[in-house]
C-alpha cells in the first residue's frame, strides 16, 4: 500500500491579498495539487492546516482542487483549519469525518483530531479524555499488526520542535502512555511545526512534515510485510519557490520557516 501524505499547506483566501499575490497562489496551489494528487497512492493525505484560516471559501477553493481527481484524501484538521468554523462546521463542509480508523490486511490507519476549536490564545494541541480512550481501544484493536497515526500535532518531546511551547499536544496529556502499549510497529505522522523530522523511539517512529510553502515535497509511504519506506519526492522549481515566497510574505497568520526542510535523515 502507498500512502502519499503532505504538511501544512496552508491555502490562504484572495482577500486581502494584492493582484500578484492572488496570481501567485493560484498558480502554486494548482501546480502544486496536481503534482500531489497525481502520485499513485491509495490514501492522499494532509495532516492539518490545509487552509490558512479555515474560511468557508478557502475550503471551498481547496476541496475545488482536490474533487476533480476523485481520489481517497483524508484531511486531519489543523489549528489554522478550525479558527473561522467550529469543528463540526468544518467537517460538515468538506464532508470529513473526525477521529475515525481504517484497517487493512497490511495496517491499522488512525486519524486522531487534535486541533483546539476557535482558540486564538493556544495553538497546541489537546485530545479529550474521550479520544485517550478511544485510541488506547485502537492500538488494542490492531494487535501486532503495523499502525500509522496521523495527526496534526506532534507528541510532546519528540520530533524537533516539539518540547517548545505550543508546538505539540499539551504535555500534561501523558499519550506516550498509551502509545506504548502498542504491539508490533507504529508510526505517528504528524505536522504543525514546519520542521522535518524523523525520531525513533522504542517501537514508534515519529515522523514530522514540514509546511509546504517552505517545502514543496510530498512525503511517500509505501507499507509491504509490515514494513514502511519512507521517501520524498520533491517537485518544486524555480518559479514555485518565487511564487511561495510571494505567499509566505503576503498572508497573515503565517511565518515562512527555510530552515524547516530536513536533510534525508530527516
Amino acid at each position: 500500500m502507498k500512502i502519499a501524505v503532505i504538511g501544512d499547506l496552508h491555502y490562504p483566501s484572495s482577500k486581502g491579498l494584492d493582484e500578484n499575490a492572488v496570481g501567485s497562489r493560484d498558480q502554486f496551489f494548482s501546480t502544486y495539487m496536481d503534482y500531489f494528487l497525481n502520485q499513485e497512492a491509495a490514501y492522499h493525505i494532509s495532516v492539518g492546516d490545509l487552509t490558512n484560516f479555515g474560511t468557508k471559501d478557502e475550503l471551498n477553493e481547496i476541496y475545488g482542487y482536490i474533487h476533480p481527481y476523485q481520489r481517497s484524501f483524508i484531511h486531519t484538521l489543523g489549528n489554522h483549519d478550525l479558527y473561522s468554523q467550529t469543528r463540526e462546521e468544518v467537517l460538515n463542509q468538506v464532508g470529513m469525518k473526525g477521529n475515525h480508523s481504517i484497517e487493512s490486511d497490511e495496517v491499522h490507519l488512525v486519524f486522531l483530531e487534535t486541533a483546539r476549536e476557535q482558540d486564538f490564545d493556544r495553538w497546541d494541541g489537546w485530545i479529550s479524555e474521550e479520544q485517550q480512550i478511544w485510541l488506547a481501544s485502537e492500538i488494542e484493536k490492531s494487535g501486532d499488526k503495523l499502525m500509522v497515526v496521523f495527526a496534526h500535532h506532534p507528541v510532546y518531546d519528540t520530533t524537533l520542535r516539539s518540547n517548545m511551547r505550543m508546538l505539540s499536544i499539551e504535555p500534561s496529556i501523558d499519550i506516550w502512555s498509551i502509545l506504548s502499549k502498542k504491539k508490533g510497529k507504529g508510526i505517528y505522522v504528524n505536522g504543525h511545526n514546519h520542521m522535518d523530522s524523523i525520531v525513533h523511539k522504542e517501537n514508534w517512529t515519529f515522523m514530522q512534515i514540514a509546511s509546504v510553502l517552505d517545502d514543496q515535497s510530498v512525503r511517500m509511504l509505501e507499507i509491504k510485510d509490515d514494513n514502511c519506506q519512507i521517501t520524498s519526492v520533491y517537485v518544486g522549481t524555480e518559479q514555485s519557490r518565487q511564487q511561495a515566497s510571494i505567499i509566505s510574505h503576503a498572508i497573515d497568520h503565517f511565518q515562512p520557516f527555510p530552515d524547516g526542510v530536513g536533510t534525508t535523515l530527516e
